[in-house]
């Protein structure tokens, strides 16, 4: 559409170039900003991304380039401090099961076991002795 658009406009353009009398001043200054315009939209778009592309290659990749490999590089550490992290916490799981049944044997179970013994051994102690 802005091809076709534009070729008109340079049609025009042209034709007022060698017959300026055939339409009044005001007009004429249109169709000359309006292919102006035209022409600007055209190639500006096709130039912007091509001097951004070569920004961005001379300029912006060494950057980029640097900013990737440390990411790479830190997500590698993080990932080897997770790990180490997970086989830690590993350990810390079976150790605390271990202080768990320590517990309950200490607090619970020895003390019901000690309360139900006691009375048979005095009692057996009592018979024995009388």
């Amino acid at each position: 559409v802005l091809g076709a658009l534009l070729g008109l406009l340079t049609i025009a353009r042209v034709a007022l170039l060698w017959y300026p009398k055939v339409l009044d001043e005001p007009l004429r200054q249109l169709i000359a900003g309006a292919f102006v315009v035209a022409l600007i939209v055209r190639f500006a778009v096709p130039l912007y991304a091509l001097g951004s592309g070569l920004f961005f290659e001379h300029f912006l990749a060494p950057t980029q380039s640097e900013a990737v490999g440390a990411i790479e590089q830190a997500s590698g550490d993080i990932r080897e401090r997770i790990e180490a992290f997970r086989e830690r916490l590993a350990t810390v799981t079976e150790q605390l099961l271990h202080l768990v049944v320590v517990f309950t044997l200490q607090t619970i179970a020895l003390p019901l076991a000690f309360l139900w013994l006691l009375p048979r051994v005095v009692s057996w102690t009592m018979r024995r002795l009388g």
